[in-house]
């Protein structure tokens, strides 16, 4: 009979197995989808041929008369457009399905690996089963990005529409005008790119899902502690620490040479466990570790700093001037690699009552037993409230206050803030979190026991440029656990509820308490009290939180529940501001 400690380096190797798994089913739906966007690109080609060819042009040249005969034929250009995309999007709707059925598979088949193997010492549970409400998240998902696959579609319709009509009007050449049509690469124009547009839409979508249907059926089973099983860091991929930290690959190649994804999208392995596994998780940081350190010895020994590498059997040439000048410092990009791994750890205490340190008892709890008021050797006890908020001194203080003592990540800031300024802002922020939790204590220990945020990010704008390129006043990246904030926003409490208004606020503190709701929803809420506010969008529908909440909590779901989180835990809110049933559902779950 193997030991714990031998069954967790057997599940830590599976992970890194299906890990290499995961990475061809990514690659073998991106190669789908550019087949599928490359037919498009044909189809639309002959459309516009045919379109281009039956222009009058002014006599003895190349140039397109203005006049109607020629702005007819737009109804042919738009029918044969409506035709490619009704096609485009039966093949593109089968394609997500069957990418879906296939990430499940692979879900799956590892997690009954790992049921096998948890088998062998004692511990038999059902790890391949997964509930409606796991589906029905990973379907609110699928169908967010139908729909914006569809507005992608939309735009290539409109653009086609533009681009024809303004190529007439102003007379430009036929030869030019078919340029106008496509990239320089050959790819069809939409505004941009077919293909990076979708690329970009699919892999974020299935990483969600794959993500949703991993972390709902962990939530079922009634385990609330999940990490990403990835030897570099809690939030990215080696692939993309190499690239970003190590410096292998610049941040702007990542996309376009080195391939997907880039770090806004995470494919990491999520591993679930249970904290009285403490033997097992040894095994399983065992396996994890020696595979970091494998790959910290790489970059030490070999240099991977190279000009040029291939892709697909097509050399890629760098851009980055840094990366052109030759090795960097291994060794020390090693160190912080170091820094970083520590934190991805699964955790290795041992609860109250637990019979026997390294051993797994015969029967063990289905989750972890409360902690309250008892000191257990490595587990971090919930801070008590404090009445009055005392600011941070330096920088190190500041990150203890949000680290330790608040569990909300690590302060960090742009460059064009000074230290001063820095500290500053950082003490705000942390104040008004500890005002927060000190209004609502259960939000507190949700947060303080739930995955916590891995830092949050200041720019010294009003707004700043997200992943989507959208101009933004804050942003949380799910894979990342990291929120960003324009620290230039005004500090305050302000507040309005429905009122037809776009937003229940836009100062700092609503948006960083919106943003940090993003997090709450997406991790640390069971998956009962999910279920309620689904239930509660479901039977309400956008309209009606549209108009009591706000426009913006009429986008999604998602939305939703930050605008409601937001307004609800505003030092200013008011009972009756949101609707009885919104209201009850955060007194149920916050107030005491």
């Amino acid at each position: 009979m193997p030991t714990p400690e031998k069954v967790g380096e057997q599940i830590g190797k599976i992970l890194l197995v299906t890990r290499k798994k995961s990475d061809r089913f990514f690659d073998s739906v991106q190669r789908e989808l550019r087949k599928l966007n490359s037919l498009a690109t044909r189809e639309a080609a002959r459309v516009y041929n045919q379109v281009l060819t039956s222009l009058i042009t002014i006599e003895g040249t190349s140039v397109p008369k203005n006049d109607i005969n020629n702005l007819s034929l737009i109804s042919m250009l738009m029918q044969g457009i409506d035709t490619i995309q009704d096609g485009y999007r039966r093949r593109y709707s089968r394609l997500l399905q069957e990418a879906r059925g296939d990430l499940i598979e692979i879900t799956t088949e590892r997690e009954f690996k790992v049921e096998k193997a948890l088998s062998k010492i004692g511990i038999n549970e059902n790890r391949t089963a997964a509930g409606t409400e796991t589906f029905e998240l990973m379907e609110i998902s699928n169908n967010q990005t139908l729909k914006k696959m569809n507005d992608i579609l939309v735009k290539w319709r409109n653009f086609a529409y533009d681009t024809f009509y303004s190529g007439i009007v102003r007379g430009v050449p036929i030869a030019v005008f078919k340029s106008m049509f496509f990239n320089k690469d050959g790819s069809l124009r939409v505004g941009s790119s077919l293909d990076e547009e979708t690329l970009y839409t699919t892999m974020t979508s299935i990483g969600e899902q794959r993500t949703s249907y991993i972390r709902g059926k962990a939530a079922e089973l009634g385990y609330t502690y999940c990490w990403n099983a990835n030897p570099m860091d809690p939030q990215t991929k080696s692939e993309c620490i190499e690239a970003t930290i190590a410096g292998v690959i610049s941040e702007a190649e990542m996309s376009t040479g080195y391939g997907f994804p880039p770090r806004h999208i995470c494919r990491c392995e999520l591993v679930y466990t249970r904290p009285e596994w403490v033997t097992v998780n040894k095994g399983i940081n065992s396996a994890l570790e020696d595979r970091r350190n494998v790959l910290v010895q790489s970059l030490i020994d070999a240099p991977r700093q190279m000009a040029s590498w291939k892709v697909a059997g097509k050399t890629i040439k760098a851009t980055d001037i840094t990366r052109l000048q030759g090795n960097l410092m291994y060794k020390e990009t090693a160190d912080k690699l170091n820094l970083l791994a520590d934190r991805g750890a699964v955790p290795d205490f041992v609860p109250p009552g637990y019979l026997g340190v390294g051993e797994i008892p015969s029967v063990l709890p289905s989750s972890l037993p409360s902690v309250a008021g008892k000191k257990v050797a490595g587990v971090k006890e919930v801070s008590k409230v404090k009445s009055d908020y005392i600011p941070a001194k330096t920088i190190k203080e500041l990150e203890d206050k949000f680290s330790k003592d608040l569990n909300i990540g690590y302060p960090s800031f742009s460059s064009k803030y000074s230290q001063e300024q820095a500290l500053e802002l950082g003490n705000q922020i942390a104040k008004h979190f500890d005002d927060l939790f000190t209004q609502f204590p259960k939000l507190k220990t949700s947060t303080a026991e739930g995955q916590q945020l891995f830092d949050m990010f200041f720019y010294k704008k009003t707004s700043f440029s997200g992943t989507s390129g959208a101009s933004l006043q804050g942003e949380y990246n799910r894979s990342t656990f990291r929120i960003e904030l324009a620290g230039s926003l005004q500090k305050g409490n302000s507040l309005t509820v429905g009122k037809n208004n776009w937003g229940t606020s836009n100062d700092l503190f609503t948006v960083s308490r919106h943003e940090f709701a993003h997090h709450t929803y997406a991790n640390n809420l069971t998956s009962s009290t999910k279920k309620d506010f689904i239930d509660i969008w479901k039977d309400s529908g956008e309209k009606y939180f549209s108009k009591n909440v706000s426009k913006y909590a009429g986008s999604n779901i998602k939305e939703a529940f930050a605008e409601s989180f937001s307004a609800y835990t505003s030092p200013i809110y008011k009972e009756g501001m949101l609707p009885k049933q919104i209201e009850k559902y955060f007194d149920d779950l916050y107030s005491n």
